[in-house]
């Protein structure tokens, strides 16, 4: 492996310089997309929102049996529109209305939420430069670390290449493997699996499967990425090797990025592209020559909790994005039951002391069924493209 200088005016510091130009570029981007992860806009929040709970009222149908109990109470038993006596105790008079204008009003509104969508798209950063920010990030940790001494920066780092990790293509999801599949056998949990295990799969099942040593070291240093980095982190101990080997790292990440400076050769004959798998087999034989560190007690004992969490989550997420449209609705269906049932019941007996009846059981047990066959449909012809 060809060796790389480091010197002020090394091609590893010219690199990084380039890293420093384009974060600060994207640097409000990817802080914008930070703060706006998971969350909707202010217009979506307040039409969005209201407009569902309305739809989803109308159809139940909470709204119109109100309507057919108040409004006759205040406005008469009925009202006279053009010669015409329109009756103002007519649940199914008032239902129509509530859900057609719900209808409507979702179909006004999908345009203007696509719109709000892709304009939110375009202040966010992009994807695939999101590993290489939250590597820059812990590495601008664990610099402030190295000057002030603070914890907090610790866990901001383990926090941001934890993410580094999530973002990266260090895992592989049978999600990105299903297009290889044939349609009849799409039935099998979303599951994410390190890239590491993978290439042991194939190492236990295929004796003719051979990797370059440049790929197993870089295999292995990922998959022991926790053992050999983060515990460093987490204890505060060999910082300094641990921000050595991110810096090689980061040359990678942004080697890969499409840039501005891609095409640019970095000094010593290499282009961008040979120079950044240079510095990720640095990075390998950087990583696999520090000693696995033993977990605290305490950090296992919160491993051991996130770990059934994340088995719970990943549980109930296959279930409700299992590729079986039978399997998907039926969890769908009783997700959705177990949310909107106790609350309905709440909302009409707790708030609204409404009688119930057998039109209102019949809407509050076939809502979330409609609601299950529209979502695990739009799930299924998702993955079916």
């Amino acid at each position: 492996m060809q060796q790389i200088e480091t010197g002020v005016d090394s091609p590893f510091k010219q690199v990084l310089g380039q890293a420093d130009t384009y974060f600060n570029s994207v640097d409000s981007a990817f802080q914008y997309t930070l703060v706006r992860q998971g969350k909707s806009s202010p217009v979506q929040a307040w039409i969005g929102g209201p407009l569902s709970v309305f739809l989803m009222l109308s159809i139940l149908p909470v709204f119109p049996y109100v309507l057919t109990t108040l409004v006759p109470r205040l406005a008469g038993q009925s009202w006279s529109i053009v010669g015409l006596q329109i009756p103002t105790n007519s649940f199914w008079l008032w239902w129509v209305l509530c859900s057609s204008s719900a209808l409507l009003l979702s179909l006004l509104y999908t345009p203007l939420d696509k719109r709000i969508s892709e304009r939110e798209k375009n202040k966010k950063i992009p994807a695939n430069s999101m590993a290489f920010c939250h590597l820059y990030m812990a590495m601008r940790e664990l610099r402030a670390y190295l000057v002030n001494q603070r914890k907090p920066h610790l866990a901001d780092t383990s926090k941001h290449l934890r993410l580094y990790l999530y973002w990266s293509d260090t895992y592989v999801s049978t999600t990105a493997l299903m297009k290889y599949l044939p349609s009849v056998t799409k039935d099998r949990a979303a599951i994410s699996v390190s890239l590491s295990n993978l290439i042991n799969v194939l190492r236990e099942n295929y004796p003719w499967f051979r990797m370059t040593d440049d790929t197993t070291q870089i295999s292995k240093a990922f998959g022991d990425f926790s053992a050999r980095l983060l515990e460093r982190i987490e204890q505060g101990i060999e910082i300094d090797k641990v921000l050595q080997c991110l810096g090689s790292l980061l040359a990678y990440e942004y080697s890969i990025l499409k840039t501005p400076f891609e095409s640019k050769a970095v000094g010593s004959g290499l282009s961008l592209a040979e120079f950044g798998n240079t510095m990720l087999c640095d990075f390998a034989n950087s990583v696999l020559a520090m000693s696995s560190l033993q977990r605290s007690n305490v950090a296992a004992q919160k491993s051991t909790v996130a770990g059934a969490l994340q088995s719970i989550s990943h549980s109930l997420n296959g279930v409700l994005n299992h590729p079986n449209i039978l399997i998907c609705s039926i969890g769908w269906y009783a997700f959705l039951s177990i949310l909107f049932i106790p609350t309905s019941l709440l909302i009409i007996k707790g708030f609204l002391h409404i009688a119930m009846d057998s039109t209102i059981v019949i809407g509050i047990i076939t809502t979330p069924f409609i609601a299950a066959i529209a979502v695990s449909t739009a799930i299924y012809t998702r993955s079916a493209r």
